[in-house]
């Protein structure tokens, strides 16, 4: 294991990079539609009611014309490059063909390309795949044969040959000098029918990972690493989570990113030290969605690095106040929530510093009131209570990088976790890499 230096000192020449992710774009989105009570388990569609014109807090996914709205202001925010995390169809996926789904990828990728005049890092979602959660590794041409073609500009030729095999690469962003690798621990899924053959490792993408963090390391290279579930999730398999933590706890001293989706909240969790008595490594930071499914307002982050040591800065959560802009005739303008070291009181954006958030959580009620608020991407008046069993919830999945561990901490939700732990189980074992 290298040695880690203290967080270290920063100035004031700083650059941002923007995480978008969880769109979950719908075509059919009608403003003034039902959004409750639709017959369907997707509303604001059809039929009279309230759905708003920009968007809807309820089970309604995004109007186009939102994300439209965000684009043409982009330049605004100054961003050096961008990740986009995956999730683009809406949640009623089985209604449509490959094709209806891959469409959804096709526009966002034509309007980013349109709007946005950075470098964008793309991973895949397990609502991009056909059906939903499934990838069959070496058996995905449609699906990566498509991306390949709509993503070239923004990975090199060599990258997109690496893309092309199952769905991962590995870039060096020209402006800021970060290497960003995008996996896709789809091959993770714990719903993903495809593995249960041989789910150890699938692809050799984890192994893969190691070799180019090593390269990396060798190069003096600083890595950001993308994805799209992140490690403590229900829907991300626990022995992969597992050798993922150990990667990270290896190559602790180069990555100075993990950035991922999925959950839809505004969360992050505390990779945990594979050594006893010792800081733990990292931290996933994991973005609110950009759709409204969920009942959440709309959401991007951008996260602030050093100019000097590429080391984050700040976290700053921007949000479209739906219930303000769906009032009358207005632009659709997306307002800064927050940042973390202002909002949290924190000294530096460390491992300790975040660990020191889920602590409060925990054990103070007022701080995790004001933190569940945040996690729902919701206003005061929009969120309810958070109470003891809520605070420990919270706490778990902040603290816990592994499934079995979070259900382990969370023993008040066990029942809730059954499903996933039966997934688990069918999926099978793995086989452990050493350090």
């Amino acid at each position: 294991m290298p040695a880690i230096n203290p967080w270290p000192e920063t100035g004031n020449n700083t650059f941002f990079v923007l995480q978008i992710t969880d769109i979950h774009l719908d075509f059919l989105y009608q403003p003034g539609s039902q959004s409750s009570n639709c017959n369907s388990p997707l509303c604001c569609r059809n039929g009279e009611g309230d759905a708003g014109y920009w968007g809807t807090r309820a089970v309604c996914d995004l109007p186009p014309h939102t994300l439209l709205a965000f684009l043409q202001d982009f330049k605004q925010y100054n961003i050096s490059f961008v990740v986009w995390t995956g999730d683009n169809s809406p949640h009623d996926q089985w209604n449509y063909d490959i094709d209806q789904v891959l469409n959804y990828t096709k526009t966002i990728t034509k309007w980013f390309k349109e709007y946005i005049d950075v470098p964008v890092f793309p991973v895949i979602g397990n609502h991009d795949c056909f059906p939903m959660d499934f990838f069959n590794p070496g058996h995905e041409q449609v699906l990566i044969g498509n991306l390949s073609e709509w993503w070239e500009g923004w990975l090199s030729p060599e990258e997109i040959q690496q893309f092309s095999i199952n769905g991962f690469y590995s870039a060096l962003e020209p402006n800021t000098g970060f290497r960003v690798i995008g996996i896709n621990n789809i091959l993770g899924d714990n719903l993903n029918i495809f593995l249960v053959p041989n789910n150890t490792d699938p692809s050799q993408m984890l192994e893969w990972l190691r070799n180019e963090l090593y390269q990396a390391e060798k190069n003096n290279e600083p890595v950001i690493i993308i994805g799209h579930i992140p490690n403590g999730d229900k829907f991300l398999d626990s022995d992969w989570a597992r050798h993922y933590r150990v990667i990270v706890n290896r190559f602790q001293n180069i990555i100075r990113g993990q950035f991922f989706g999925h959950t839809h909240y505004d969360e992050f969790t505390v990779v945990n030290s594979i050594i006893p008595n010792t800081k733990n490594p990292g931290v996933i930071h994991t973005a609110p969605a950009f759709t409204t499914h969920s009942y959440i307002n709309p959401s991007f982050r951008l996260y602030e690095y050093d100019w000097e040591t590429k080391h984050l800065v700040n976290i700053h959560q921007y949000r479209l106040p739906l219930y303000q802009v769906n009032q009358g005739p207005s632009e659709a303008v997306f307002e800064k929530a927050y940042d973390y070291k202002g909002l949290y009181k924190m000294n530096d954006m460390s491992p300790s510093s975040f660990e020191l958030i889920a602590e409060q959580v925990l054990n103070d009620a007022g701080f995790a009131q004001k933190f569940y608020e945040n996690w729902l991407s919701q206003y005061p008046d929009e969120a309810g209570q958070c109470d003891e069993k809520c605070q420990k919830s919270l706490y778990c999945r902040l603290t816990s990088d592994v499934f079995n561990e979070a259900v382990t901490c969370d023993v008040d939700n066990k029942s809730s976790y059954l499903l996933y732990r039966v997934l688990e189980a069918w999926q099978g074992p793995w086989e452990y890499i050493s350090e």
